[in-house]
């Protein structure tokens, strides 16, 4: 059912030719109802906030009418058409396109296409979507990903560096998700890859958001909300109960990396808890770093094993 945008966007005259930029809040249209320079000019409002919206001003609105305002996305022009004389272009009783630069003050926030793929395609359900959240401001995008060929694409709004967390959302597939930090000037970013999984007792997932410190169980502000979508399933499922397993690369002692492991576990299995996740649900074992999964002659290698998983022990 659409919903009126209300008496902020809306006057008794004439709204028409939305355009939302791919910040996803920014909104362009053309009025004349709001306070203009002629017939139609083109405003613009953040659909987040409540002040009036704002006109764009001159020279793309004049005393004719202009309509059809569109930004694209990775260039910094902006199209519209309008019935305006503009330069050496011959006037007419209709209309014509034009193109400009668009100016600072009119554009909207900084934009990343983030695009990547799931393993697994050939288990993957139609529709299935994956959660994509903003662990600064918890804003969520959620899209579908291509079962035939398990890829996918997104745009987000990235006006500040942050860290967004991925993960499956299906009930036919279990829990993943791994972590990624955009910066502002990214135009495009490739996600890590995504491993798709049935559900089965004896099966492990990755809980690839969480990022503790070196020598360290402390868990981040950050790596807390990361959780989010894992404690969800987690409820979701309530006759499930995992082992949330800790490792580690083979830098430092053995006893050491095996006591550092248990306490990882054990920090995430406490904070679930803490959420509303049922004790009987979870149980918590470090490894240390007898199970890699990587080799540990190079960096790469040991941070792939320095990781926390959960085991389905009973669906």
């Amino acid at each position: 059912e659409p919903e009126n945008l209300g008496p902020r966007i809306n006057t008794p005259g004439d709204e028409k030719s939305p355009f939302l930029h791919a910040d996803g809040h920014t909104l362009f249209f053309s009025s004349n109802g709001h306070p203009g320079l002629g017939d139609f000019d083109v405003f613009m409002t953040d659909l987040r906030g409540i002040d009036p919206p704002r006109n764009v001003g001159y020279p793309i609105n004049t005393d004719k009418a202009e309509v059809g305002f569109a930004v694209a996305a990775k260039s910094p022009m902006a199209y519209f058409s309008s019935n305006e004389k503009v330069g050496d272009l011959p006037a007419g009783s209709g209309y014509d396109f034009y193109g400009f630069p668009l100016p600072e003050s009119a554009k909207g926030d900084a934009i990343t296409f983030l695009t990547g793929r799931v393993e697994g395609a050939d288990i993957l359900p139609d529709g299935v979507s994956l959660r994509i959240e903003n662990l600064q401001t918890r804003e969520v995008t959620r899209v579908r990903v291509d079962a035939a060929t398990g890829t996918y694409m997104a745009v987000l709004a990235t006006p500040n560096a942050g860290d967004f967390v991925i993960s499956t959302e299906n009930p036919e597939i279990g829990y993943t998700a791994v972590r990624i930090e955009l910066d502002s000037r990214e135009e495009d970013a490739t996600v890590p890859l995504l491993e798709a999984k049935k559900v089965e007792v004896g099966e492990r997932f990755g809980l690839n958001s969480i990022q503790f410190p070196t020598n360290s169980y402390q868990m981040s502000d950050l790596d807390r909300r990361s959780l989010a979508p894992f404690i969800a399933y987690l409820q979701a499922h309530p006759s499930m109960r995992v082992e949330l397993q800790g490792h580690t690369d083979n830098v430092g002692r053995k006893a050491d990396n095996q006591l550092l492991s248990q306490r990882r576990a054990g920090a995430v299995q406490a904070y679930l808890i803490e959420q509303g996740v049922p004790a009987q649900q979870l149980s918590a074992r470090g490894y240390g770093d007898s199970e890699p999964i990587a080799s540990n002659e190079d960096s790469a290698g040991r941070a792939m094993n320095r990781r926390t998983v959960f085991e389905v022990l009973q669906k």
